[in-house]
C-alpha cells in the first residue's frame, strides 16, 4: 500500500496484495475537509482462491467499494463465485452446540459508527455442492 497527498484534503491510495494465487487490487482517495475525514476505496480481484481444503474449494472475484465519512460507512458491490467445490462431511461426534438456555439479545441503541452493506453474491456455473 502507498499513499500520496497533494494536500490534506486529497490523499490518493494505491496498492494490493497477493491473495490466493492472484492479486487483490486496492485503490481510491480520501482526505480531510470541512465535514471531517472521508474516503472512497475500491477492491477488485479475479478468481482469487478463498479456501482450499478437502471439503471446500472456493474462488472469488470481488468488486467492492467503500465510501466512508466521519459519520458512517457504506460497503457495496458484488462478489462473483466463478468456481467452487463444496462437499462438507458430517459434523464430528462431540461437536459442541449451545445449550438451550443460551439467549442472544439485540440492542436498541444505534451503532456508534453505522456501516451499511449492500453486497450482491453471484454464483457461476462452476459451482458444485455435494454431500
Amino acid at each position: 500500500m502507498s499513499a500520496s497527498a497533494a494536500s490534506a484534503d486529497r490523499i490518493r491510495v494505491t496498492g494490493g496484495a497477493e491473495v490466493g494465487g492472484g492479486r487483490l487490487e486496492i485503490g481510491g482517495d480520501g482526505g480531510f475537509g470541512p465535514d471531517g475525514a472521508h474516503a472512497r476505496l475500491r477492491a477488485t480481484g479475479e478468481r482469487l482462491v478463498l479456501i482450499d481444503t478437502s471439503e471446500y474449494f472456493v474462488r472469488v472475484s470481488p468488486r467492492l467499494d467503500l465510501d466512508a465519512t466521519a459519520r458512517g460507512a457504506r460497503v457495496h458491490g458484488e462478489i462473483l463465485i466463478p468456481e467452487a467445490r463444496i462437499s462438507p462431511h458430517a459434523l464430528p461426534a462431540g461437536t459442541p452446540r449451545p445449550s438451550n438456555d443460551v439467549v442472544i439479545k439485540g440492542t436498541d441503541r444505534p451503532p456508534r459508527y453505522p456501516i451499511g452493506l449492500a453486497i450482491g453474491l453471484r454464483v457461476g456455473e462452476g459451482v458444485t455442492l455435494s454431500g
